[in-house]
């Protein structure tokens, strides 16, 4: 995950993410925090510096770099599927960050991972996650396909100016419970989302705010 000379870059892109939590809650103090997919810390290492006295859990699909985050940041592993329903995390969070996975799921994997967040964000609590939004969408179209084949690019332009979403597969036509890909949203689709959900508030839409390359939206637990 990390090449080597890229650690200033890889130490920056997780800063990002707390630089735009910062931004909507600059004096607000959080005891307990979700970072999900947790990776190997690329932005929990900030959290973990910001808020020394929070209970943070780690979720990802991958043990050893939950594991490593417990010994690294104390953080509580709880491991995650690519079925995100069976996904097991106890309580409430009054933080939770989801950086750079609703850019990969489908929408019924979207749908999953919305439901989950929305019954783990306490009352008051805040919910910040990164999407590919207009910016990746439009690089896309220009020619930066990330994996996708251009015939499944085409077809996903299609869907995502009749619908404001679409998902294109990595492995077009195999289904398997990891049927990750590329998935692109717009800011339209996504306030439709928040008003099916019930119970959001929003409090900033930060363009290109993770990495200057996705976008943040931040949501606010009513």
């Amino acid at each position: 995950m990390l090449p080597a000379g890229q650690e200033g870059l890889y130490y920056w892109m997780g800063r990002t993410a707390l630089d735009c939590i910062k931004a909507v809650a600059p004096d607000r103090d959080f005891d307990r925090i979700l970072d999900l997919p947790s990776g190997y810390g690329r932005v929990m290492r900030h959290l973990r510096a910001e808020y020394p006295n929070a209970a943070i859990v780690a979720c990802d699909i991958d043990t050893d770099a939950i594991a490593f985050c417990a010994e690294t940041f104390g953080a509580r592993p709880v491991p995650s599927f690519a079925d995100i329903s069976r996904t097991d995390i106890d309580g409430t969070f009054d933080l939770i960050w989801v950086g750079s996975l609703f850019t990969h799921l489908d929408a019924a994997s979207a749908d999953a991972l919305f439901k989950l967040l929305h019954d783990k964000t306490a009352a008051g609590g805040l919910l910040a996650f990164s999407i590919a939004g207009r910016f990746v969408y439009e690089r896309a179209v220009e020619g930066e396909l990330g994996g996708l084949q251009p015939a499944t690019f085409a077809e996903m332009r299609v869907q995502f100016e009749k619908d404001g979403f679409t998902f294109g597969s990595y492995r077009p036509g195999i289904v398997d419970e990891a049927n990750y890909g590329r998935a692109f949203i717009a800011e339209e689709w996504l306030e439709a989302k928040r008003r099916e959900l019930g119970g959001f508030d929003p409090l900033a839409y930060i363009d290109r705010g993770y990495a200057r390359r996705q976008d943040v939206v931040i949501w606010e637990k009513a």
